[in-house]
């Protein structure tokens, strides 16, 4: 744990004031109201702790919200935002299959077991162009604290350039800015 005096950091608060005010640095919009009528985004190093009970749409809520952050209609710098998903309970495929449902309509089985009719498959294209944003990352894989610590720490380490970087875990989501 790192202890530091608050009157070194209380100088660095209020240059990052002045960034704001300035309008050099943005606060970055959820799209939900409920989160961002607050005081109109997200600061740096917010937490947000979205629970409720299983099937209740955490996961549904968490991916609109990643869309919206990531949207430049939304975001005016959203170019220079990246997320990374930190998702043991939802592999790639999961997502690919809740995406096609989200924007045809329907059941997963039959996606799952009915071939595509000539629309769908322009609606299934349309789905994956949008899922190839270079701006989002995925880790799939269980992992121990020291290597979860090592793999966030050397992808921050390799995101400097941008504005934001945003990670979510199960029920909670994180961002950071350089």
């Amino acid at each position: 744990m790192e202890i530091k005096q608050i009157n070194g950091l209380v100088k660095d608060a209020f240059v990052e004031l002045k960034k704001f005010q300035s309008g050099e640095k943005q606060l970055v919009k959820t799209g939900y109201e409920c989160i961002d009528s607050h005081i109109g985004g997200l600061l740096n190093g917010d937490i947000l702790l979205i629970s409720a009970l299983s099937g209740h749409g955490k996961s549904e809520m968490l991916f609109r919200m990643k869309k919206n952050i990531l949207d430049l209609n939304v975001n005016s710098e959203a170019e220079d935002y990246v997320f990374l998903d930190i998702s043991l309970e939802m592999k790639v495929f999961n997502i690919v299959l809740r995406g096609i449902h989200r924007e045809m309509n329907k059941s997963k089985k039959k996606i799952l077991f009915e071939e595509f009719t000539e629309e769908e498959k322009e609606i299934a294209k349309k789905c994956y162009e949008s899922m190839k944003d270079e701006r989002q990352f995925i880790s799939q894989s269980p992992t121990s604290p020291d290597q979860f610590y090592k793999g966030c720490k050397e992808f921050l380490d390799g995101m400097v350039d941008k504005k934001a970087v945003f990670s979510d875990r199960p029920c909670s989501f994180d961002i950071w800015w350089r």
